[in-house]
């Protein structure tokens, strides 16, 4: 049940009027319920409340609040109850000022977190420098994560970082980025870890040309912008626009018995770029191709698509 703002815990949600009750339930398909107080601040990460909401929230709920300088914060929280005070830890936060909108929830991702829609989960156990390319982390991780999943954290020098799992040791992360960002020696905070091969924010691990006119004795650039020097680089060449024809992967061909050159290949890649050049010797064909009766084809012109993958 969603509660309206400024309404008790208790208060029969069909008491409320129409518009109050389309609020409530706009607000719950969000996944967030207001509380009923104002917060005030008691410590750098700590705040109370009054009221006892022992049969509302509990450990591992997420906040949602307002102060003068953490705007929509959302933190896991570890409450207590007292006589008419509930006391509520943040995670990750200092505040400053005293919050003045509180929400709660009990959704595993709220809107506005990190979501499973977007393709994160938020780590809550505590990950630290080892190395540039190393994250130590509480034991077993082994039995959380594996190789070939994607982490995302934040730090002071670069921000948001995202990087692959390579290899996985009981207390060790080995990662490798995609884009040249390393750990720094220092904090990390906001730890997430996906499974999806590309989750939300995570740098493009695979770039297209998609299909592009070619003529012989020619260079052509093409921006990846993948941040690294691909790992693989594939030259796809067709005598059609769209590559429903002849297609092969572009290459060099020479046939010294009847005088006849030709081919595509990349001559120069950088972690942005990636050039291709088409034979300006002999006679210049753009590529050989089998044709539909078994025959060797050939063309001075044609279609190229590049694929680069890091």
């Amino acid at each position: 049940m969603a509660w309206e703002k400024n309404k008790p815990v208790g208060t029969d949600l069909l008491t409320n009027s129409h518009a109050q009750i389309r609020a409530n339930w706009a607000a719950l398909e969000l996944g967030w319920l207001d509380l009923i107080a104002n917060g005030t601040r008691t410590g750098g990460a700590t705040f109370t409340i009054a009221g006892d909401f022992t049969a509302v929230i509990q450990a591992g709920d997420k906040i949602k609040l307002t102060d003068t300088t953490v705007k929509d914060s959302i933190i896991l929280i570890t409450p207590t109850f007292g006589a008419g005070v509930t006391t509520i830890t943040l995670r990750d936060s200092i505040l400053v000022g005293n919050p003045s909108v509180i929400c709660f929830s009990k959704f595993q991702n709220p809107q506005g977190t990190n979501s499973q829609m977007a393709g994160w989960e938020a780590v809550t156990e505590t990950w630290a420098y080892d190395s540039a390319t190393t994250i130590t982390v509480p034991t077993d991780a082994t039995t959380k994560y594996s190789a070939g999943m994607k982490i995302k954290i934040t730090q002071a020098t670069g921000g948001t970082k995202y990087f692959n799992i390579t290899i996985v040791a009981a207390t060790l992360l080995t990662v490798a980025s995609p884009n040249g960002a390393v750990v720094n020696n220092e904090a990390i905070s906001n730890p997430c870890f996906s499974m999806m091969s590309q989750p939300f924010g995570y740098p493009p691990t695979k770039w297209d040309s998609g299909w592009f006119a070619v003529a012989s004795s020619t260079s052509y650039t093409k921006n990846h912008n993948l941040g690294v020097i691909p790992s693989k680089i594939l030259n796809f060449w067709s005598d059609q626009a769209n590559g429903s024809g002849y297609q092969t992967l572009a290459q060099v061909v020479t046939r010294e018995n009847v005088g006849q050159d030709g081919g595509t290949n990349v001559t120069s890649v950088t972690t942005t770029q990636v050039t291709i050049h088409t034979c300006d010797a002999g006679t210049k064909f753009t590529s050989f191709y089998i044709d539909t009766a078994g025959g060797l084809g050939a063309s001075m012109t044609g279609y190229c698509r590049i694929i680069c993958e890091v």
